[in-house]
């Protein structure tokens, strides 16, 4: 598996393979790609040869970037027997994603024996992500956005992942936290002070950032600076060879 080089892992949220294909080869920053089950579901146009979708979705990750693969199973039995085709689908560079229920942290556990590793996801509650990381998780993924959403009462989002960020800082576990579906440029830019090791983004979140105010203004003026002392269309490489 390719040692990411600065210490954070960024990975791209798609589940369709060509539009994975088509950012993994413009950004080759990206780190590999997540995906989950109802990604599947609603990103390839009805498609059911799971198979083949899987097939194409290692070939736009590459063979040495990880791809997550999920199981949609809460039932012990069939989220060991998932894992094991999921793996054998995607290849020995697939992190399996389970579901942090009863049975998905004790699934985890068992794969963790097995050196298989996991990703525990819909993690809306602190205790979920730390039952995770405690079987053995190589990741548990908090989702902000809906955490935010149901936290009537409860724990919002920058709770939950302050209490996981701070319980891996005691612990010394090793397990990784993967921030996943922030809502707006704000949260994205928040999460990088979280002390959050990885994150996911949406294809959208890779591309939307270029096309800022800010960048835009900055971009163009200094393009316009440059063009009205050397002319439109003056490149350095060629000025610089006469």
């Amino acid at each position: 598996m390719k040692k990411n080089a600065c210490g954070f892992e960024l990975y791209l949220n798609c589940a369709n393979p060509a539009e994975a294909k088509r950012l993994m080869q413009a950004y080759p920053i990206i780190d590999g790609i997540t995906s989950n089950p109802q990604m599947i579901a609603t990103q390839n146009d009805g498609r059911t040869d799971l198979k083949n979708i899987i097939k194409e979705l290692r070939e736009a990750c590459g063979p040495d970037k990880p791809l997550f693969l999920q199981t949609p199973s809460n039932n012990y039995d069939d989220i060991m027997k998932d894992a094991m085709a999921l793996r054998d689908a995607g290849g020995p560079n697939t992190i399996v994603k389970i579901p942090t229920c009863p049975d998905g942290i004790k699934a985890i556990y068992t794969l963790t024996t097995m050196g298989i590793p996991t990703l525990g996801t819909q993690v809306m509650t602190a205790m979920q992500g730390v039952m995770a990381l405690k079987a053995g998780a190589k990741y548990v993924a908090p989702f902000f956005a809906p955490i935010e959403l149901f936290s009537e009462g409860e724990v919002a989002g920058k709770g939950v992942i302050d209490a996981l960020v701070n319980y891996r800082a005691v612990s010394g576990c090793e397990g990784q936290i993967m921030f996943c579906a922030p809502r707006n440029f704000d949260e994205v830019s928040w999460l990088f002070q979280t002390g959050c090791t990885a994150t996911t983004l949406d294809p959208c979140d890779f591309e939307n950032p270029f096309s800022s105010k800010g960048f835009t203004f900055i971009n163009t003026d200094v393009q316009k600076s440059w063009d009205g002392r050397f002319g439109a269309g003056a490149r350095i490489h060629e000025l610089l060879s006469k």
